[in-house]
């Protein structure tokens, strides 16, 4: 399974996706989080709400810091058959239980999320 979007949750709720690129990742706020909560730190101060897409770099900063560090990290990559660096490849596998209220997955994954509840 090689998705090219992930489907950011937060308690549940749609917020935004992450678009796979050549050097990693971009993330952008969905319309429904732009409109109902436009300019606020909803994830983090470090990704208000806003309309367009965050660059590469702080997509990154922000997405990479939600996985698991050092030998954990090598671990699960290596389980995962996942390219050391390639945080976006890890989330698709593992987005789903990352901690605190923000998941992670493909969207196809959670209509059997969904079937499951």
């Amino acid at each position: 399974m090689n998705p090219e979007v992930l489907e950011v949750r937060l308690g549940g709720e749609k917020i935004g996706h992450l678009d796979r690129t050549k050097n990693g990742a971009r993330f952008a706020f969905s319309e429904e989080a732009v409109s109902e909560h436009p300019s606020s730190p909803l994830l983090s101060t470090a990704l208000c709400v806003q309309e367009g897409p965050f660059d590469a770099l702080r997509t990154f900063s922000w997405f990479s810091g939600l996985l698991p560090e050092d030998a954990r990290l090598n671990e699960l990559q290596r389980f995962y058959g996942v390219a050391e660096g390639d945080y976006f490849g890890l989330l698709a596998q593992i987005g789903w239980e990352c901690a605190g209220a923000v998941e992670v997955m493909p969207s196809e994954d959670w209509s059997l999320v969904r079937a499951g509840s």
